[in-house]
């Protein structure tokens, strides 16, 4: 329902005529749970259809678009500190996502609901940005995730009197699971004005992250869905795709872009006429049983669908069986994170007997799920 009507606003700047009050209380209702209420207000604003829909729906998208700009005011803040704190230091440093995001591409501050501040740093540099952060007052760190590629700290209390999040980045992906060449992301990044050392992705690598970002958590969010389509409605031109397939290519990770691809032209199927794939519709696979996941996102993390996602978007086998080992054995420290035993100097039988049960819940949850409904319906 929200795909069509957005759809619908991309290509003609029109919102459905004549729709009952039904129509947009069902609309507001899926809109709300999805966490989209900012992003659709930007786009009737930006269409000036705000007027063809009922006031009630206006008020509420606007309530919490209200609500976006104030969280995302507070993180543009702490993001400036950062930004300036980094440039006294001469440290490079690329903003992902997050407020800046949505200042350049969704055409308000307070267009999408933004959380943390996320930052890519070089390898090298990730101890002296830890120290930079710390100094800025976020002194608590998250365990650190031996098999990840970011840190996150965070601050209890910034000046407005709500928490921060910080998370450093050196890698966008798992190492294990594809080889990306970060390096080719800071060769075309640009100085972020009035700096010199805090850099802005090129709209080819700020799509290509952004896919990257979906398929991280297996496509599994509508906003997922609609930060790649939007930017391929209204930035689709500004790169091609046998430029970022070959990329992709030598990264390893050819198939997430295209399983992100995939799910994307069937929410939106304008985009086949809009911006065509460089290969026929029919030769990939389109993943409708993804879009069901995608409207239930009070569901409970499954375990399966993530695994048959990530084996379908490994591009080789090593890469598979890379990811086969830290299911079935994976290394002491990443056991003893994954249950949450980060104290321990090694990882025993116990251990990971407490794992393999963790992992087999998330397996069966969707199963024992069913079963609990159909039983409380019976009774």
């Amino acid at each position: 329902m929200v795909y069509s009507f957005l759809q619908q606003l991309y290509i003609m700047d029109k919102v459905p005529v004549s729709a009952e009050e039904g129509y947009y209380r069902d609309l507001l209702a899926d809109i709300e749970v999805q966490g989209l209420s900012p992003f659709v207000y930007q786009l009737l604003y930006e269409s000036g259809q705000q007027e063809g829909t009922p006031l009630f729906f206006q008020e509420r998208l606007q309530s919490a678009r209200k609500e976006a700009l104030y969280r995302n005011l507070l993180l543009k803040k702490e993001g400036s500190m950062l930004y300036d704190s980094f440039e006294a230091a001469g440290i490079e440093a690329i903003p992902l996502k997050g407020t800046l995001f949505a200042e350049t591409y969704l055409g308000h501050l307070g267009a999408r609901y933004t959380t943390d501040i996320d930052i890519l740093v070089r390898p090298e540099d990730v101890e002296a940005a830890v120290a930079l952060v710390q100094a800025l007052g976020y002194i608590h760190e998250d365990p650190v995730n031996p098999d990840h590629f970011h840190r996150v700290f965070y601050k209890p209390r910034t000046s407005a009197g709500l928490p921060s999040m910080i998370e450093i980045h050196w890698n966008l992906i798992k190492s294990s699971s594809a080889n990306l060449n970060i390096g080719n992301l800071w060769t075309e990044a640009h100085p972020l004005h009035p700096y010199t050392y805090i850099k802005q992705l090129s709209v080819r690598h700020t799509f290509y992250t952004i896919c990257l970002h979906g398929t991280n958590h297996h496509m599994e969010s509508a906003k997922h869905v609609l930060d790649i389509a939007h930017l391929l409605f209204k930035r689709g031109e500004d790169f091609d795709y046998p430029e970022l397939f070959g990329q992709a290519k030598g990264d390893y990770t050819l198939k997430r872009i295209h399983e992100a691809l995939a799910i994307v032209y069937e929410s939106f199927p304008a985009l086949h006429t809009l911006k065509p794939l460089p290969y026929p519709s029919g030769s990939r696979r389109i993943a409708l049983w993804n879009n069901r996941r995608i409207r239930r996102p009070e569901g409970q993390e499954n375990g399966l669908h993530s695994f048959l996602f990530s084996w379908r978007t490994a591009d080789t086998w090593k890469y598979r069986a890379a990811l086969l080992r830290n299911l079935i054995l994976p290394a002491p420290m990443l056991a003893l994170y994954s249950v949450d035993e980060k104290q321990q100097s090694s990882a025993g039988v116990i251990t990971y007997m407490k794992l393999y049960r963790q992992r087999l819940g998330k397996l069966l949850f969707p199963l024992t799920k069913r079963i609990g409904e159909k039983n409380n319906g019976r009774s």
